[in-house]
């Protein structure tokens, strides 16, 4: 789990990444802790995520799996009304 909070405001802004149909989800994707899965700085608006967007289904063997997919860097900026993407970079796949 994870929220975002203003400490100047104490606003509460949900992470950007969370699991759901169609929704990005805070996965560590490939070696951990290789790349870092969170990046910021308290001093600024810029928060970097090394997180997956989604994942899909696959069955082996009678039972459901579920391989990660659009994995990389999520760069996000902070605003009054919560993190917005501005930019994404994804690992080849």
């Amino acid at each position: 789990m994870a929220a975002i909070v203003d400490l100047k405001t104490g606003r509460v802004f949900p992470p950007p990444f969370h699991h759901g149909p169609g929704h990005s989800y805070f996965q560590v994707p490939g070696a951990f802790p290789a790349v870092p899965t969170l990046a910021y700085r308290l001093d600024s608006q810029l928060l970097i995520a090394n997180i997956c967007e989604t994942d899909k289904a696959t069955q082996v063997g009678g039972r459901v799996g579920y391989e990660a997919e659009k994995c990389g860097a999520h760069y996000f900026v902070m605003s009054d009304k919560g993190p917005r993407l501005i930019h994404r970079v994804l690992d080849d796949q």
